[in-house]
């Protein structure tokens, strides 16, 4: 039997520098490890991310990604069209030097036919670490720039929905950007920006529950 609509899922660090309280892999961030492309890893990846039974090619890490971004750019350069990425990314460079970034992977995926979501993580846990916070300056980018082949949306651990919905529509506020949430389901929101819609996803929605 054939499987179709593939996640393919890519690591490509160990390295963050943030410091989540709750993080499984944070003895790993300081030493661990970031993935550097051989020739074979090369032929191996670009043969997996253009398989037509791969429907997103997301990309993480078990640690920041950022601190790995020329690595991205080598497997976004792997396709050979009509590819679907994710980057999933706590956005925290400078913003001159993120805009960089979004304009080389706009370059990129717009040459080869792909597209790429790059999603924020927008949770207490990351927020309270991050200087320089993205989400507010991704939106107003996409305003600015209406980059041709990447998009946005936001991606939440907290069990309190309330957190990240104050925080995005008042950290939007303050980039003079209009917004407001719609609720879909228990693992899904929307942001509202005029006609524009951006998705928020909740992943950790349980309650822990201890006995004394």
């Amino acid at each position: 039997m054939e499987l179709h609509g593939h996640l393919l899922y890519v690591d490509i660090t160990q390295i963050c520098g943030i410091g989540c309280a709750f993080c499984m892999y944070a003895d790993k961030h300081a030493t661990g490890k970031s993935m550097v492309l051989s020739i074979q890893a090369r032929d191996n990846l670009s043969a997996l991310i253009n398989d037509p039974a791969v429907k997103r090619i997301s990309v993480s890490g078990e640690g920041e990604p950022l601190n790995n971004i020329n690595t991205f750019y080598e497997l976004l350069a792997l396709s050979r069209g009509g590819n679907s990425f994710e980057f999933i990314t706590s956005g925290f460079f400078r913003h001159e030097k993120l805009e960089k970034i979004f304009d080389e992977i706009n370059r990129l995926v717009s040459a080869n036919g792909d597209t790429c979501n790059i999603r924020l993580s927008s949770d207490s846990h990351h927020i309270e670490k991050v200087k320089w916070r993205a989400h507010g300056f991704s939106l107003d980018y996409v305003q600015r720039k209406k980059p041709s082949s990447i998009s946005f949306s936001f991606r939440s651990i907290d069990t309190d929905r309330a957190f990240t919905r104050e925080y995005l529509v008042n950290e939007l506020a303050s980039w003079g950007i209009n917004a407001s949430i719609k609720p879909v389901s228990v693992l899904e929101d929307k942001l509202l920006i005029g006609s524009d819609t951006f998705n928020i996803d909740y992943k950790n929605l349980g309650k822990v529950r201890t006995s004394s």
